[in-house]
């Protein structure tokens, strides 16, 4: 919930594919919980903005995406961004669920090797 409008402005903002919107949140999402079916209200640590313009920086992306943080919420509903598809590819959010799973996969296996190179 915190980091979808910045998802959102990397996506072209309001003309950005719903599919891709919910792919993309949903795989961020269940990187960090993966249980994560409710929330709990939140409010993100004062330096967050700093850190996401830091990092949109090693990117070359506007580091003013930093400002559209939810830096707080009550009880965000994480099943919102979680692509639950019609059957078939004819939906476009079929082709998010594939999406989805690819993310999160290479979520994992860069965590797993950034603990490699702390290791060696």
């Amino acid at each position: 919930d915190a980091v979808q409008p910045v998802v959102a402005a990397a996506f072209g903002g309001r003309t950005a594919p719903r599919a891709l919107m919910k792919a993309v949140t949903a795989a961020i999402l269940r990187h960090h919980n993966a249980q994560a079916y409710q929330a709990r209200p939140y409010r993100l640590h004062p330096r967050a903005p700093q850190a996401v313009a830091q990092a949109l920086a090693v990117f070359d992306l506007p580091a003013e995406w930093a400002r559209r943080l939810r830096l707080e919420a009550d009880a965000p509903t994480p099943d919102r961004y979680l692509p639950y598809p019609e059957p078939g590819p004819q939906d476009p959010e079929w082709w998010a669920v594939w999406l989805y799973f690819l993310l999160v996969r290479i979520l994992r296996l860069t965590d797993g090797l950034s603990q490699q190179a702390q290791v060696a």
